[in-house]
C-alpha cells in the first residue's frame, strides 16, 4: 500500500492520483475542512525549510475574508529524531510538501 493511500484512508479526505511515468503519487486536498486538518496535523512538526510552504498556506488562510480565528505559525521541530521521528525521515527525504492555491473559474459556461 502506498503512503499516499494510507494517509488518504486514515484521514478520510483527499484524492489520490498516480503520476505518469514516475514512481510517485499525488495526494490532493481541496476542501477547506481537509486543508485545515492537514495544517493542524503538521504545524509544529516539520524539521526542514519546507516549513516555508506551510507558512505560506497559513498566511493565505489567515488573510482570507470571513475567518473565525488565526492559525499560529509554529516553529521548526528541533526535538531529537530518536525521541520524535514523526514522518520526517521518509516524507522530507524522498517526498515533498507543496501548496498550490487556485481560484475557481467563475466564467465557466
Amino acid at each position: 500500500m502506498s503512503l499516499g493511500l494510507l494517509i488518504q484512508e486514515t484521514l478520510g479526505q483527499g484524492s489520490l492520483s498516480k503520476k505518469k511515468e514516475a514512481n510517485a503519487c499525488v495526494l490532493t486536498f481541496n476542501s477547506n475542512e481537509s486543508i485545515l486538518l492537514i495544517i493542524s496535523l503538521i504545524n509544529g512538526k516539520m524539521r526542514t525549510l519546507k516549513i516555508n510552504a506551510l507558512y505560506r498556506l497559513i498566511d493565505w488562510i489567515n488573510n482570507r475574508e470571513n475567518k473565525d480565528s488565526t492559525i499560529p505559525k509554529l516553529p521548526l521541530n528541533t526535538e531529537s529524531l530518536a525521541s520524535n521521528p514523526w514522518l520526517s525521515g521518509f516524507l522530507e527525504g524522498d517526498g515533498s510538501f507543496s501548496v498550490r492555491a487556485s481560484m475557481p473559474n467563475k466564467n465557466i459556461n
